[in-house]
């Protein structure tokens, strides 16, 4: 969204308002956010932690539904917006009229047909740079592993590692040749070296839901 200092911002909805703090101390101290939280009860637990978290200066905390509603006229118009609905496509166009040229939408959706409703929506709107992205937690499992190094083969060995080699193998041949083609003991290959190296796997039953965050710009 781009916001910083001196931006205005809408949202909705507010939620436990954990963002709502996050927006109102990137664009403070001369910015503002307008949030909107269509429960009562959520509403009014927002209103207490922004002022507990002393940001009430820069929020503006606003108990209305704005999917029927719509969004009340922001004088001056705001930058950015964040929807976080079940139908975000039925608060765009209110939202939109609050929305500057060039500002940034951006839009929360648990499930992939709300993007597609969404994005056909802001497409419908002419707005440019839509773009979705999917917002999955993976859990690493961290463990230890036993790797083993194989033993060199001269066909491996390039340059003159492999010169090298060769000239081992035709001497080994030239001892056998004059030793009457007798069989010799082969020698033992030494010991595989091992290593213990720390390693990370993605845990494949890891437990979650997936998100979806699309963006969009307003022309």
């Amino acid at each position: 969204l781009a916001l910083r200092p001196g931006c205005v911002v809408i949202e909705a909805g507010t939620g436990s308002g954990s963002l709502s703090t996050a927006f109102a101390r990137a664009v403070a101290p001369h910015g503002h956010l307008h949030t909107f939280e269509f429960n009562e009860r959520r509403y009014e637990a927002a209103k207490r932690e922004f002022k507990e978290n002393h940001i009430s200066s820069v929020v503006t905390c606003r108990h209305r539904d704005v999917v029927h509603r719509g969004f009340p006229t922001i004088e001056g118009g705001v930058d950015a917006v964040f929807l976080d609905l079940p139908t975000p496509w039925d608060a765009l166009e209110s939202a939109a009229k609050n929305l500057r040229s060039n500002g940034n939408f951006c839009s929360f959706s648990p499930c992939i047909e709300q993007v597609q409703r969404t994005c056909l929506k802001l497409e419908e709107m002419k707005f440019k740079n839509i773009r979705t992205f999917e917002i999955l937690m993976r859990v690493y499992d961290l463990g230890h592993s036993v790797f083993r190094d194989p033993p060199v083969h001269s066909h491996l060995l390039v340059g003159s590692y492999r010169d090298r080699a060769s000239s081992a193998q035709q001497k080994k041949r030239q001892r056998k040749s004059e030793n009457g083609g007798k069989k010799k003991k082969l020698k033992t290959e030494p010991d595989v070296k091992t290593e213990d190296t720390l390693t990370a796997v993605p845990n494949r039953n890891a437990p979650g839901h997936t998100g979806f965050l699309t963006f969009a710009t307003k022309c």
